[in-house]
Parts: C-alpha cells; structure tokens; sequence
C-alpha cells in the first residue's frame, strides 16, 4: 500500500523524533524494522505485536543488530496496552500501519490508552493510510488502492480500511492533530 515507501518513512520517524534515553513504545512492530531503527539511535522500545511470527522475526533482526539490551518484545494485542503497560512511561508511542486494521471503536480504546501511556510532554506518532482530500487525488487514490485490495483479499483473505474522520477521532481522545508529513498524494 505505500509502493515500497514504508522504509524511507519508518527511518524518517527515527531520524527525526528519537533521540538517545528515550523511551518508545511502537503498536504493532511487526518484524521489527522500525524497532531496529529506533533502538539503533539509543532509544529503550518496548515493541509489541499481536503476531508471534513476526515477533519471532523482530527478535531475530534485533539479535543481529546488537540491540537486545535496548529492546523489548511482547506478544499483546494493541487493545491490552492500557492494563499492562505502566501509565506515563512512554516518551514517544508510534504506530505504522496499524490503526487501519482497527474498527472505529478499537481506535478510540488504543488511542485512549495511549493518552494514558504518555509521559507528560509526550508524543503519539501515527503512520497511516488515509483517504486523501480533493476529486482528482481521492480518484488515483482509488484506482492505485482498489487493485491492491484486490489482490491482498484473494491471496490473504484480509484487508485493511483506511483511517477516516481521524483527526476528529484524535481530538475526541484528548490529542491534538497535526500532519508532520504526507505522502503518496497525501494519502
């Protein structure tokens, strides 16, 4: 879904939001590349996933990478943050490609989470797929993405939705929205 742009936006997040000490929390690490990224610029990560595979991936990548002693992995559903994690321990949470797998309401229970997570001066940091604004860019939006979600249904029987009206969903949540970057015709 983002033509082979997905690492030149997690080492962007990395390059500019992390600094040495900080503590991360990443929703959905997958196979760790961002989580590799992250610690590698000093930072303490707590990833998790819901995805023992891909946890299984991750540790192997942060293994190679010498970066177990600033990493931790958890098998967790994006929805049990809130009860495991401890309340404002997290200097930045990131999330790419994951709150357009959530129903609406699965959202607002992480980002609730979320709010509760975040150390004061904090920072949520979403990477998503949205629906971008004006006819001409909705419609080449549209005729890239409809054939992608074609062919992911028939080879995975899953599919993703992309995030809408999610600046408000923020807002109702307790965050301030802010586009940092756009990609991709702004979706």
């Amino acid at each position: 879904l983002t033509l082979g742009r997905i690492h030149h936006i997690k080492a962007g997040i990395a390059n500019r939001y992390v600094r040495r000490g900080m503590r991360i929390l990443e929703i959905g690490c997958g196979t760790g590349t961002l989580t590799a990224l992250l610690a590698a610029r000093g930072a303490q990560v707590t990833g998790i996933d819901a995805s023992p595979a891909m946890l299984a991936e991750a540790q192997k990548k942060v293994t190679a990478q010498g970066l177990s002693d600033h990493v931790t992995l958890k098998y967790m559903d994006a929805a049990m943050i809130g009860e495991r994690l401890p309340a404002a321990s997290f200097d930045l949470i990131t999330s790419t490609l994951v709150f357009s797998e959530l129903s609406t309401d699965e959202q607002r229970f992480v980002l609730q989470a979320c709010r509760k997570l975040r150390a004061p001066n904090g920072r949520l940091l979403i990477a998503d797929e949205v629906i971008p604004a004006g006819a001409l860019r909705w419609l080449l939006f549209y005729a890239v993405r409809l054939p992608l979600v074609l062919l992911t249904w028939l080879l995975t029987r899953t599919t993703t939705t992309t995030l809408r009206d999610f600046e408000a969903l923020l807002g109702q949540t307790g965050f301030q929205a802010r586009v940092a970057a756009s990609y991709l015709g702004a979706s």
